[in-house]
């Protein structure tokens, strides 16, 4: 039986435990097998977080996996129950428990499995004068975001780390000049990142990134990537329309809004009870609003009316004008 600590908590101290426990290593034909598994106190099964891979001991005694096993998991408190059909190959099985109770001076935690009769045990202590595992037992991931059409390292863009399950593991990851986000001290298991907010001129990818830490490739770093879409970031605008001798506000002013090149991009704009009109979605760009029919009793401001949409800017752009 193996140990590790898995993953701390953000005071510094053990949090989960990976336990890993193998049979079989002669690969013998053993058709139904139950593995009885105790945990030791303060530790509390996590649930799904079994893997158990099949494969063969080469002639340096290293596991080589050539699958995987799903076994039947049953538990009772601190009993744990793996059932495993069919088995024909040596079998490492891979498992988190939570810890509870944890102190910063003194802690054992134990385990007992038992197979066939044979049974085996393991224990780790942590206290103020060191801990059991260092940061090479545990595996590490680098997410890459790149530009979907020439492929260049993207910064500024945000994810979550979570669990197969979806719970969040760290978020606020935020990835760096080179288009990287680095994550180290992953116990053994399934995760993915999700995107929680894109570069700026990008749209947001929802597709999450699964990728699974190995306990047999650890000390390899796993290396996943993600692709974004470039789109044009909009701006909006408010023009307001006043009376240009008490500054009331006028309805029923109609404008049309040009482009840079003349070219008309909306018509049969109408200021509301504000005085207001207001046009969202606009590619930064310079723009015109033209005066094309002016309110009952007023004379046509026919004075175009200049205003910018600039990249990046989030705020709206204001433009006023009046008749007489």
């Amino acid at each position: 039986m193996y140990i590790l600590i898995g993953s701390y908590d953000e005071h510094g101290l053990p949090a989960t435990l990976t336990w890993n426990i193998a049979f079989n290593p002669s690969g013998k034909k053993l058709g139904t097998v139950v593995v009885n598994d105790t945990l030791g106190s303060n530790q509390s099964y996590l649930p799904d977080s079994v893997i158990a891979q099949t494969g063969a001991y080469n002639d340096a005694g290293n596991f080589v996996q050539s699958g995987t096993i799903v076994p039947q998991v049953a538990v009772d408190g601190n009993q744990l129950t793996f059932t495993f059909s069919n088995v024909t190959t040596a079998v490492n099985i891979v498992y988190n428990s939570k810890l509870t109770k944890v102190s910063g001076s003194s802690n054992n935690w134990n385990n007992f499995a038992s197979m066939n009769g044979t049974t085996v045990s393991g224990n780790v202590s942590y206290g103020c004068n060191g801990t059991g595992n260092s940061d090479n037992q545990l595996g590490s991931v680098t997410l890459v975001k790149r530009d979907a059409t020439i492929k260049c390292e993207l910064s500024e863009a945000e994810y979550q780390l979570q669990d197969q399950h979806g719970e969040v593991i760290q978020s606020g990851l935020t990835t760096n000049e080179e288009g990287a986000i680095n994550v180290a001290g992953l116990v053994p298991g399934h995760y993915r990142f999700v995107e929680t907010k894109a570069p700026l001129g990008y749209a947001l990818n929802p597709t999450p990134i699964n990728f699974t830490v190995d306990v047999d490739t650890i000390a390899t770093p796993v290396e996943v990537a993600q692709f974004d879409e470039k789109v044009a970031v909009t701006g909006a605008v408010v023009l307001t329309k006043t009376d240009a001798s008490n500054g009331r506000a006028l309805a029923g002013a109609t404008y049309r809004l040009i482009d840079a090149t003349g070219l008309t991009i909306q018509q049969g704009l109408v200021t509301n009870a504000l005085g207001q009109i207001r046009v969202d979605k606009l590619i930064p760009g310079r723009y015109q609003f033209v005066e094309t029919k002016a309110p009952a009793s007023y004379d046509l401001n026919q004075t175009p009316l200049d205003f910018t949409i600039v990249n990046g800017q989030t705020a709206v752009v204001t433009v006023t004008a009046t008749d007489r």
